[in-house]
């Protein structure tokens, strides 16, 4: 049975009301937790880069989005700042930001801290853990989290985890979640393009992990075209840069 509904901007979503499915290693979640996710995740990037929703664009190098500042207010909301400008975030009553400033700056890498109001109650509960990309939690999602709670993430196969793998919930608001970084796909197409096999015949796999090395020889007939260096390489997430060979002559 599948459900279906519009949220938001005409954005349509299937859903398998399963409670929980595991496939290819991902879990699924019941339509109400996914609603919430989603609803998060439109909400505002808390990074301070632009967002996907319909009509928008991410910030190129060295400005900052301003998104919509929950439990909060700002003049910069909806926004596009330059690097080196300043916001002003006034928040309600029982919420503050980070370090209890109420100024952020736009640098070269997003704002100089998160523009979100964050709960001074200690007995605030979290909502639903946030949603990470190419990976989910390990255990049955609650709507609601108690102070201190701990959830656990983890990686589809062949993606790295970076950061902490737990987080823990703290003044109604959940600490930094981890990435899962890209994995390398080891294309046959584009090495016979270059004209290179994998270096050990017996390698079957065609899936590496960042930080994974991967050694390439030419194909029978062929020589190196590009330095000996580029015949070993690293998976930098999901990025490979392929060496190439040449046909002998005569």
């Amino acid at each position: 049975m599948c459900c279906f509904f519009e949220y938001p901007r005409r954005i349509l979503f299937t859903i398998t009301l399963n409670s929980v499915l595991f496939v290819n290693h991902i879990f699924f979640k019941k339509l109400f937790n996914i609603y919430l996710f989603l609803r998060e995740r439109q909400r505002q990037d808390v990074s301070g880069r632009g967002t996907e929703t319909e009509g928008d664009t991410e910030s190129e190098a060295g400005q900052c989005f301003f998104p919509w500042v929950e439990n909060g207010h700002s003049a910069s909301s909806g926004q596009t700042h330059q690097e080196g400008d300043t916001a002003e975030i006034v928040c309600d009553t029982g919420y503050r930001l980070l370090n209890n400033q109420n100024n952020i700056t736009c640098t070269e890498s997003g704002w100089s801290i998160p523009p979100k109001c964050s709960s001074t109650d200690p007995k605030r509960k979290c909502g639903p853990p946030p949603p990470i990309d190419n990976g989910d939690i390990t255990s049955f999602p609650l709507s609601t989290y108690a102070p201190g709670s701990l959830v656990e993430y983890r990686c589809q196969s062949f993606y790295e985890l970076q950061g902490n793998k737990n987080i823990i919930c703290s003044h109604g608001q959940w600490s930094e979640p981890p990435k899962c970084l890209d994995a390398c796909v080891i294309s046959e197409e584009v090495m016979d393009k270059h004209n290179i096999q994998l270096r050990w015949r017996h390698e079957k796999k065609f899936y590496s992990k960042t930080g994974d090395i991967i050694e390439f020889v030419c194909k029978s007939g062929y020589h190196k075209k590009t330095p000996h260096h580029t015949f070993r390489i690293t998976c930098q997430e999901g990025k490979l840069e392929y060496p190439t060979c040449v046909k002998n002559n005569g």
